[in-house]
C-alpha cells in the first residue's frame, strides 16, 4: 500500500502518508480501469476498512477508528458539553441487548461531520 500511496502522492504533489496498519498490505494484482488515482485508492482503502484523503499538503490512508493519527500521534476524544449542540435526537429500537453506541454530529463552523462509535463493556 505505501508504494501505491507514494506514486499517487507524487503525481499529485502531496506528501504521502499511510498510517501503521495499512502500511503492511499488499495485493498480488490491482486493476485500474476507468477510474481516477483517487477513486483507486478510495477503493482499496475501502477493503481494509480505511479512509483516504487529501488532507493538509498530505495523501492520508489510515485505518478507521483506531484512535491515532496517521502519523502515530493519540487523538483525543472530543467533549460535547450541551451548551454545544443546536439540535438532537435519541432512537431506541427496543432491544434488551445492545453491543455497542454510535453518536454523531457536524461542526457548523467547518462542516465536518464526525462520528464515534463504543462498543458496550463486557461484565
Amino acid at each position: 500500500m505505501p508504494q501505491i500511496v507514494s506514486t499517487v502522492a507524487g503525481e499529485a504533489g502531496l506528501k504521502p502518508v499511510v498510517g501503521d496498519s495499512p502500511h503492511g498490505i499488499g495485493w498480488p494484482f490491482l486493476a485500474q480501469t476507468a477510474e481516477s488515482n483517487l477513486h483507486f485508492l478510495t477503493r482499496l482503502a475501502a477493503e481494509l476498512d480505511a479512509t483516504c484523503k487529501p488532507a493538509g499538503g498530505a495523501l492520508v490512508v489510515q485505518r478507521r477508528g483506531e484512535g491515532k493519527t496517521a502519523a502515530g500521534d493519540a487523538l483525543t476524544p472530543p467533549r460535547i458539553t450541551p451548551q454545544r449542540l443546536t439540535d438532537w435526537s435519541w432512537s431506541y429500537r427496543g432491544r434488551t441487548v445492545y453491543r455497542s453506541a454510535e453518536a454523531e454530529w457536524t461542526e457548523t463552523g467547518t462542516g465536518v461531520t464526525h462520528k464515534v462509535k463504543r462498543a458496550r463493556a463486557r461484565r
